[in-house]
């Protein structure tokens, strides 16, 4: 197992794409403990789930185009999104670390940094 975390800028277009939809989904679309990473997935879930499917793929582009103006990590293992972690415009950590458990875990933590690593601690 291998694990590097890149900034958004250094992510290949398909990394971004796996990205996006991880983290959108994550936060917003899935269920606990669902892991929704490719677009087509994601599409079909909005469809089944949600009241008003067109408003959340709304929601969803500019979550997509909000993550290219902001401060965004992302933890990659075998070269597949585990983790994100970004800053939002109000100074405030979002991630995805309260998911995570062992090495996983470890990772984000040491790839981080203590001073982001509290800070997204206090946001979970």
């Amino acid at each position: 197992m291998t694990y590097e975390i890149m900034e958004w800028s250094d992510l290949k277009r398909a990394q971004k794409d796996q990205t996006s939809v991880f983290a959108f989904c994550t936060l917003y679309v899935a269920q606990p403990n669902e892991r929704v990473d490719s677009y087509g997935d994601m599409v079909k879930i909005i469809n089944r789930r949600m009241e008003d499917p067109a408003k959340v793929m709304e929601a969803y582009f500019t979550f997509e185009n909000m993550l290219k103006k902001i401060r965004c990590y992302v933890l990659l293992k075998d070269e597949r999104v585990v983790a994100f972690v970004f800053r939002r415009n109000d100074g405030s950590w979002v991630s995805n670390a309260q998911n995570l458990q062992g090495n996983d875990l470890d990772e984000l933590r040491r790839h981080v940094g203590p001073g982001v690593w509290r800070q997204i601690s206090r946001a979970a």
